[in-house]
């Protein structure tokens, strides 16, 4: 650990933590994988990649069963959660995780709100969204109308010659009319929800590292 203090978060995932019963397992609640990333890429809801291939997932965050970051006191650090419905849809789905356990009897922490306290991060160290989706139905035209491909998106490139000149139209684009996740509205707005079948639903998460918490791991 540096002078500043780091915190090493270790978050532990279990099927427990879906459904309307205890401990179901996913075949039972209609969750069939459930798998975690930094946020920085961009996962549509039509994305079921963890359910036909888990190790495909795996990532710096994210080892299979637990997702690890590291950060600085007064650092906020999140994460996003991805619940795959692939088979079946999954209903009564909650998900909880307000605490974690540190030296010493540190914690890091959240006490329930509701009301314009959802907006009050002061005793709420911990701080779930239920992340909402946007349909992207084009491009600025501004942009890219007649833009060379390679500096378009990746997953939004038409077929492309040459010096980058496409063809094809917007339907022709690898992730045309996908869902993206875009809005993020307090998880206590939606406790309980539902995932559609054939969808991913992702869960984000801001963790608050105080400035006085002694450096360590902290696990929840």
């Amino acid at each position: 650990m540096d002078t500043i203090g780091r915190a090493c978060l270790l978050i532990g995932l279990w099927w427990c933590l879906f459904s309307s019963g205890p401990a179901l397992q996913a075949a039972d609640s209609g969750i069939t994988a459930i798998w975690a990333n930094s946020g920085e890429e961009k996962v549509v809801r039509s994305d079921l990649r963890a359910s036909s291939d888990p190790v495909a997932v795996l990532n710096s965050f994210w080892d299979g069963t637990t997702v690890r970051i590291e950060g600085a006191r007064n650092e906020v650090v999140a994460l996003a959660l991805h619940l795959e419905a692939s088979a079946a849809g999954a209903s009564a789905v909650s998900v909880a995780f307000s605490r974690l356990a540190g030296p010493f009897g540190a914690a890091i922490e959240s006490v329930p709100a509701s009301g314009e306290g959802l907006f009050d991060w002061r005793g709420r160290e911990i701080e779930l969204f239920f992340v909402r989706y946007l349909e992207i139905k084009g491009l600025s035209r501004l942009s890219y109308e007649s833009y060379d491909e390679r500096h378009i998106p990746e997953r939004f490139r038409r077929p492309w010659t040459g010096q980058g000149q496409g063809s094809g139209t917007w339907l022709d684009r690898p992730d045309h009319n996908a869902f993206y996740p875009d809005i993020a509205v307090p998880l206590e707005l939606h406790p309980v929800f539902a995932i559609p079948a054939g969808s991913t639903q992702t869960i984000w998460a801001d963790i608050y590292i105080p400035k006085d918490v002694p450096p360590g791991t902290y696990s929840g």
